[in-house]
């Protein structure tokens, strides 16, 4: 028998994945866009939500968050600081495999993804709707939205899945824009370092 989803998902990285797949688990960025994005997701989440919570009597570090964790204090311990972008695309480019693992196990163990062959598929419809739905009422929302939304919203704009929000013909990009300008300064450069390496990925194309 499998979980039950405690609600719909809060988690950064967990609405990143579920935007960037359709309802049959394929991804609907190539792999270096969906890698550019879910690592900037992760680290959003190192940045607004807790990196550890209570299992039972136990706290534990949560799962996606703990390798990242564990590279950031190993760069501090060796007195290494690296700006946003340099993290996004390192993450990206050597331990993709690894958080996009961290990421679907995590979606299972909280019972909104199952294994449907060899894709991971959203458990229903409302889980898979999440992150859309999530945008969709932050854009059009007179109340304060959360930070980890306007990161979400920002990083779907700079990776190309504005479309995917449009409600109609509504073009969608100028209200996510406006989500993420609304984020403080030092969250807007993640936003702003995850474009810059999207269109450097564009530039090397040509």
């Amino acid at each position: 028998m499998r979980p039950d989803p405690a609600g719909p998902p809060e988690r950064v990285a967990d609405l990143w994945w579920l935007l960037a797949h359709d309802e049959r688990g394929g991804a609907r960025l190539g792999r270096q866009h969906l890698a550019l994005g879910l690592a900037a997701s992760v680290i959003a989440e190192l940045l607004t939500q807790s990196p550890a919570g209570l299992v039972g009597d136990c706290l534990t570090a949560d799962p996606v968050v703990a390798h990242p964790l564990a590279d950031l204090a190993e760069a501090a311990a060796r007195g290494i600081a690296r700006p946003p972008r340099v993290w996004v695309e390192w993450l990206a480019q050597e331990h993709h495999g690894r958080t996009a693992q961290d990421v679907v196990a995590r979606l299972t163990m909280t019972g909104r993804l199952l294994r449907h062959g060899r894709q991971f598929v959203p458990v229903d419809a409302m889980t898979g709707f999440a992150p859309i739905g999530a945008l969709i009422s932050a854009a059009g929302s007179r109340f304060p939205v959360s930070e980890p939304v306007r990161l979400l919203a920002g990083l779907a704009l700079c990776c190309g899945l504005a479309p995917l929000v449009a409600t109609g013909a509504e073009d969608m990009v100028r209200p996510l824009q406006l989500l993420a300008m609304g984020l403080p300064k030092h969250l807007y450069a993640l936003v702003a370092a995850t474009d810059d390496a999207v269109a450097d990925l564009a530039m090397r194309r040509r």
